[in-house]
Parts: structure tokens; C-alpha cells; sequence
């Protein structure tokens, strides 16, 4: 295990989270977790710690899929959402998936309380505004 991902996962054991790891060789690890929301039906983030241990990235992947024809609709709300909040970006992959993305520099000493913090705003953030995307996605 790399050891940006030993302190990372040191510090949620120390509070209690659930998470799985994924240890890859020649890329970043992987840590996994699972958050109960309130207005979805649960928001997975994963956490990939750098080869280099100087950057993290939060992902939630697959929160949605946009059909094509309410693609405009769906990223006009993004657009908007993401005015108010500058932690996150919110955008559509190429599978027409709704991402959420957190890039953060990190360092030993930082790496436990700031992928943990970023890891909680990902999640906070998305359970806020999934209501608005939804009605952007059903008109």
C-alpha cells in the first residue's frame, strides 16, 4: 500500500468511516466508500491517491445518465450549480454520465484530513443539488 493511502486510510478508520481499498502497481490507488443521502439513493466516492502521493483525486462516477434529449437542459443546471459552488465540478462523460470531480495538492502531513474533508464536501455537495439536476433531467 502506497503511503499516502496507509495515512488517508488511517485517518477515516480513526473516524469510524467504511471504505474499501484497491491497490494498483502502476497507478494510483483506490479507496472506495458508500454514504447513505437524503436525496439520493447513496453516493459512492472514490479516492485515487497518487503514484507520487502529491495529489488526490475525488470522483463520484455514474450518479446519472442524460439522454440526449434532455442533455441542454441537464447542463444548463450543472452550469448553474456550479457558480455556487467552487469545490466541485459537475459535468457529463462521454457514456452521458453524471461525474462529480474534486482535484486537490496534497502532502504527508495533509493527505488524512484533506482527502477525508474533500471526500465529505463531494458527498454533501451532490446530495444538495441532486434535487435540482433531477428536475432539470425531467423537465
Amino acid at each position: 500500500m502506497k503511503e499516502n493511502t496507509r495515512l488517508f486510510t488511517a485517518e477515516l478508520s480513526r473516524r469510524g468511516y467504511k471504505y474499501s481499498v484497491t491497490e494498483r502497481d502502476d497507478k494510483a490507488d483506490v479507496v472506495s466508500a458508500k454514504f447513505r443521502a437524503e436525496n439520493s439513493s447513496g453516493i459512492e466516492v472514490k479516492i485515487f491517491l497518487s503514484m507520487d502521493g502529491g495529489d488526490i483525486a475525488v470522483r463520484c462516477f455514474s450518479l446519472i445518465t442524460v439522454p440526449d434529449s434532455r442533455r441542454a437542459a441537464v447542463l444548463e443546471a450543472l452550469n448553474s450549480i456550479m457558480d455556487e459552488y467552487r469545490w466541485v465540478r459537475l459535468y457529463l462523460d462521454e457514456d452521458k454520465e453524471l461525474t462529480a470531480a474534486i482535484d486537490a495538492s496534497v502532502t504527508r502531513a495533509s493527505v488524512g484530513d484533506v482527502a477525508t474533508e474533500l471526500m465529505l464536501r463531494a458527498v454533501n455537495i451532490v446530495d444538495e443539488v441532486f434535487p435540482r439536476v433531477m428536475r432539470a433531467m425531467w423537465g
